[in-house]
């Protein structure tokens, strides 16, 4: 990873700090690292040390540099990446919830009560996705399921 220094006069240097501090007090974690980081490469810090410090990638730091020449401090990211994608798709959450309402004996499983266990075979017998037993739970609370004492 390359290392370069650049400058820029100090009415945009300040600019940064006070939306640096501006993010520190709402909280902004992203925008705070981000802001940090373009001064420490201006300051001549390395990308990889930069990274090192912020506990982000390199690649991180290079990307936030690169937003911060061609756009400014407010290229900084503006919101929490998505993250990994859903496993199961809005429509089979609903058929799922459908599935639960009907009871573990119109699914084909002995017991009147469902079990996280019981739930995690029918989702990969109709889904063909594998959710961990101990994801189950929350899966549930996620659609609205509380747990009952039986």
């Amino acid at each position: 990873m390359c290392s370069f220094r650049f400058t820029i006069s100090k009415t945009f240097r300040k600019e940064v700090e006070t939306r640096l501090k501006a993010a520190q007090q709402l909280g902004e974690l992203r925008r705070v690292k981000y802001l940090l980081a373009i001064l420490a490469v201006m300051d001549g810090q390395s990308f990889e040390k930069v990274a090192q410090c912020l506990r982000v990638h390199p690649k991180t730091v290079a990307e936030w540099v690169r937003l911060f020449c061609c756009y400014g401090p407010k290229g900084a990211p503006a919101k929490k990446p998505s993250g990994r994608k859903p496993k199961l798709t809005a429509t089979q959450k609903e058929e799922l919830v459908r599935l639960i309402d009907q009871g573990p004996i119109k699914a084909g499983f002995s017991g009147a009560c469902w079990r996280s266990p019981m739930i995690q075979q029918m989702i990969f017998d109709q889904f063909g996705v594998f959710y961990s037993v101990y994801y189950i739970a929350e899966l549930l609370k996620s659609l609205g399921f509380s747990w009952q004492k039986a």
